[in-house]
């Protein structure tokens, strides 16, 4: 296992979220122009309503999802959901900018955005089946990114294609905290910390490998059984 990845490994998924909400305050309270990758999905839903009522200063702050589905339902959006859990519980006028992706499918516009900014922080999950973001096992388009910011991703079980950020994006962020919580996570997690190098089989290995700055995982004792 690399020296820069660092395992907190606590009794349940609350203990998960308030450490999470710690190393986030720290960065934020000392950084000025303030722009983190955050992830979609269920398991951020405790940090976002933490941050919500705990963070007063929002100033020069953008957040940007990991990734997003191509579909205009907009109910069923990562993007709601950070508005829903995150944004719109915020008092006073101050508030975070989401950078949204284009739903619509063309992403030039975003990607401009993000070509001149690198993340002080990114927060993401991990999937039982060792992808991360939307970077699935079994799609090699994933690794012919060619230093893109963003890649287009159609599974064969979904009628929608996503958008995600590449892995060299993600790497350029100065911290990377994956969020890990249930039994279901346990046996991806010690594959792509232990496990022999296989991306095609669990993708997030790629950033676990060459990622060179602080990789902290926060788990639950049930998805870290094998490696705490």
């Amino acid at each position: 296992m690399n020296h820069n990845i660092k395992i907190h490994c606590v009794e349940d998924f609350k203990k998960v979220t308030q450490v999470a909400f710690n190393i986030f305050s720290e960065v934020h309270q000392n950084t000025d122009n303030r722009f983190y990758i955050i992830p979609g999905g269920s398991t951020p839903k405790q940090l976002f309503n933490l941050l919500s009522f705990k963070i007063n200063d929002w100033k020069n702050t953008n957040f940007i999802l990991s990734d997003e589905r191509i579909i205009k339902d907009k109910q069923i959006s990562n993007e709601s959901m950070v508005n829903e859990e995150l944004i719109e519980r915020i008092d006073g006028d101050e508030k975070p900018n989401l950078i949204k992706y284009n739903r619509a499918g063309n992403q030039t516009e975003v990607e401009n955005i993000l070509e001149s900014q690198s993340p002080n922080l990114t927060f993401i999950g991990l999937g039982a089946d060792g992808h991360t973001a939307s970077l699935f096992p079994g799609n090699s388009d994933i690794f012919n990114e060619n230093n893109n910011v963003c890649i287009k991703v159609k599974n064969s079980w979904e009628s929608f294609e996503r958008i995600s950020l590449s892995f060299s994006y993600l790497m350029k962020s100065n911290q990377i905290i994956f969020l890990v919580s249930g039994y279901n996570k346990a046996e991806a997690l010690k594959e792509c910390l232990l496990g022999a190098y296989n991306p095609n089989q669990f993708p997030a290995q790629v950033i676990f490998k060459n990622y060179t700055k602080n990789i902290f995982i926060l788990c639950d004792k049930a998805a870290g059984k094998y490696i705490a």
